[in-house]
């Protein structure tokens, strides 16, 4: 009698843990697909934001960023020529330095 009790109590443990395991797969499997929807939800909002904001442009927003892009073009030309100048680093060591700095 002994030997059937362990193997029902056997029997019963594992029955226990695989539907426990299978709730939890029913549950990981709920949740991907809400975050796949959520996802998807947010894509298509992104999307037509991108779109929105595209026509919504003007030039004077892509002149702003050239006039930005050149100022940090012009910083980083005077970065170097005072790195050189204060500093006794050759010319072709600045770019190494400025990109361990930058």
């Amino acid at each position: 009698m002994n030997k059937i009790g362990r193997l029902k109590k056997s029997r019963a443990r594992w029955k226990e843990k695989a539907s426990a395991r299978a709730e939890e797969i029913r549950e990981r499997r709920k949740s991907e697909k809400r975050l796949k929807t959520r996802i998807e939800e947010l894509k298509a909002e992104l999307k037509q934001l991108k779109n929105s904001s595209s026509t919504e442009k003007s030039p004077t927003t892509s002149k702003k960023s050239q006039i930005i892009a050149l100022r940090e073009a012009e910083a980083t030309r005077a970065l170097c020529v005072l790195i050189i100048v204060s500093t006794m680093i050759p010319f072709r060591a600045v770019p190494k330095l400025l990109r361990v700095c930058l």
